[in-house]
């Protein structure tokens, strides 16, 4: 399951707009410009699912024929605006073997669950701690997604004494199944 974009204010990502459909009609104080365009269902879906609902997307647009892919990128990139440094590129993350696990109990928000949220609050020194910080605590590992999973889980929060952890384990468990 990929993250909403649209719930990260500020946060750049890509969209792609498709065959514009301009129009105009008369207002009070002059006339009105409207442009529409179509996009894909996954940014139709991530409008529809965000958080906020007064959302505007704001940036730079050029109008270039479909041809020529260096122009498009150069425009899009600003290359002739300010001069831009270029990001280091990043190693690939390593595939762990229970990343995708956390990664869904993460944005359950597993970490507030009645019992988790208890443990990690005995295991909390200062409050700028991070939940995933302080579970890593809780278990004695360097690594929640190469050392930990579903067993080690219900070793700690045993399902008949928190069956909203185990709930949580197993909605996870299925969307990991899905991919």
């Amino acid at each position: 399951m990929q993250l909403n974009p649209l719930d990260f204010p500020g946060k750049a990502f890509e969209i792609e707009l498709r065959n514009p459909n301009p129009s105009s009609r008369r207002g009070k104080d002059g006339p009105i410009y409207k442009l529409s365009f179509e996009v894909s269902k996954e940014v139709h879906d991530a409008f529809m699912e965000a958080a906020e609902s007064n959302l505007r997307i704001i940036g730079k647009m050029a109008v270039l024929p479909d041809t020529d892919e260096q122009l498009a990128h150069d425009a899009v990139n600003g290359v002739g605006d300010a001069p831009k440094t270029q990001p280091r590129p990043k190693a690939a993350k390593e595939t762990t073997l229970y990343g995708q696990l956390w990664r869904h109990l993460h944005i359950a928000n597993f970490y507030s669950a009645p019992g988790v949220r208890e443990t990690l609050e005995e295991f909390r020194k200062s409050h700028d701690e991070k939940p995933h910080e302080l579970m890593r605590k809780v278990f004695d590992v360097e690594s929640l997604a190469a050392e930990v999973g579903a067993g080690e889980i219900y070793n700690k929060f045993p399902p008949n004494e928190y069956p909203a952890v185990k709930t949580m384990v197993e909605q996870a468990q299925r969307k990991v199944e899905q991919k």
